[in-house]
C-alpha cells in the first residue's frame, strides 16, 4: 500500500494551490542551470523559495530533471540549507529567473551554433 496524506497535509496543500492565484508565474526566457538564481513557489507547501542552483541532472532512466538549489532568506543571505527540487514542479512555479555564468554561456554557444547553420 502507497503513502496516502493525512488531513492536515491535504489541508495545507489545498491552501497552497488556492493561494495560486496571488503570484504571477513567469516562464522561464532560458535554461535553468547552474548559478541560476531563481524564485519560486513551493508545490506542496505554498511557500515562498529564494535561491541559487548548485547541481542539476537529468536521469535518463526516470527522464526528470533534478535541481539542488542552495536557500537563501529574504535579504539574500545563504541559510546554509539546500533543498532538492524535481523539474516538474519549479518550471511552472516560478517568479523570478535570473540567469547565472552558465545559462549566458549557453546563450552564447546556442547564438555561435545557430550562426554557422
Amino acid at each position: 500500500m502507497g503513502w496516502k496524506p493525512t488531513k492536515d497535509q491535504k489541508e495545507t496543500f489545498k491552501q497552497a494551490r488556492d493561494a495560486d492565484s496571488n503570484y504571477t508565474f513567469i516562464k522561464s526566457e532560458g535554461p535553468l542551470r547552474n548559478g541560476c538564481k531563481i524564485k519560486w513557489v513551493g508545490y506542496a507547501d505554498g511557500k515562498t523559495y529564494n535561491g541559487t542552483i548548485v547541481n542539476n541532472s537529468y536521469g535518463d532512466k526516470t527522464g526528470q530533471h533534478t535541481f539542488t538549489v542552495e536557500l537563501y532568506d529574504l535579504s539574500d543571505q545563504p541559510l546554509q540549507k539546500t533543498k532538492l527540487v524535481k523539474g516538474r514542479n519549479l518550471y511552472n512555479r516560478l517568479l523570478v529567473h535570473d540567469p547565472g555564468n552558465d545559462s549566458a554561456i549557453d546563450k552564447k554557444f546556442l547564438g555561435d551554433k545557430h550562426e554557422n547553420d
